[in-house]
């Protein structure tokens, strides 16, 4: 069944239902990663860019941090690394690397 159909109400329905899963996603790991709801997501546009304090999370990998659940100073030092590297590893390989070289 494909997602999208000619039904301008079921399209809604579908946007608006995917808007609150995200919405409810960022703002949960804002508050459990930052301790804090001072977040948003930049020029209003959900499932991008999301602004919280002064640290800036592209939607995917605030979902790499809620599917691999790793801990407070795991996800601090790998947004340390997204900032510092040219070429960011992704989660599951920067976690693996420390653990290798741990």
């Amino acid at each position: 069944m494909p997602i999208m159909s000619k039904s301008p109400k079921r399209n809604e329905l579908i946007i608006t239902s995917w808007e609150e899963a995200t919405n409810r996603i960022a703002f949960e790991f804002a508050y459990h990663y930052y301790d804090t709801q001072d977040c948003d997501w930049i020029a209003d546009e959900i499932g991008g860019v999301f602004l919280i304090n002064d640290d800036f999370w592209n939607f995917d990998r605030i979902m790499e941090v809620t599917r691999l659940e790793p801990s407070k100073k795991q996800v601090y030092a790998w947004y340390d690394h997204m900032i510092e590297e040219e070429y960011p590893l992704r989660l599951k390989a920067f976690l693996a690397l420390k653990k290798k070289k741990g």
